[in-house]
């Protein structure tokens, strides 16, 4: 049976508390061993997001994929211009403005208000989905890109706990992408990541 200590050292430890958080919210009886020691906490944590915010998050994923249809229809473009993956780690832009949504949610950040998905729908800046390639569905990291700059990017909760990992790829991210404008790179890249 797995305890507290161990699930905060696997986990952050704010994951945990939210998570327990809207299990005791959503009424659910926390003597039982199942909720309150998930065998994977950031599903189990994802799955409550989703549950709870259900009939809100349709509504706001409708509007946003009606209201920001061009990010769709531009995907396919814009995947080719940034997706890209290796040691592990794939990168690519959000599909459509519900992704963009969900990706707010699901990583408890801003990523899914209006202003980023107007940016993203007119060209202006991107937002890139960073994930391990092990999970590509996934939530890892958010990104905003405009051109071959990183304006800036945030792991959940708007915090960078892996920022010695995740900073130096980035860099190597920007040098592909600036050699791909220049005929430079080979990397082996998919629009359908």
């Amino acid at each position: 049976m797995t305890d507290y200590l161990e699930i905060a050292q696997e986990a952050p430890r704010y994951l945990y508390i939210d998570y327990i958080r809207m299990r005791m919210d959503e009424g659910y009886d926390l003597s039982n061993s199942v909720y309150l020691f998930p065998r994977d906490l950031q599903s189990a944590h994802n799955e409550l997001v989703l549950q709870r915010e259900s009939a809100k998050l349709d509504k706001r994923i409708k509007e946003a994929e009606e209201t920001y249809a061009d990010i769709k229809r531009r995907y396919r473009k814009t995947a080719k211009m940034y997706s890209f993956e290796s040691d592990g780690y794939l990168i690519r832009p959000a599909k459509c403005a519900g992704e963009i949504v969900m990706e707010g949610r699901l990583m408890h950040h801003c990523v899914g208000g209006n202003n980023y998905l107007e940016k993203h729908a007119k060209g202006k800046s991107f937002i890139l989905l960073m994930r391990k390639k092990e999970k590509p569905e996934e939530p890892y990291v958010t990104i905003e890109i405009k051109d071959k700059e990183i304006v800036q990017w945030y792991e959940a909760y708007d915090k960078k706990p892996h920022e010695d990992e995740i900073q130096p790829w980035l860099d190597g991210y920007i040098k592909y992408l600036e050699g791909k404008k220049n005929g430079r790179t080979r990397n082996k890249v998919s629009a359908d990541i």
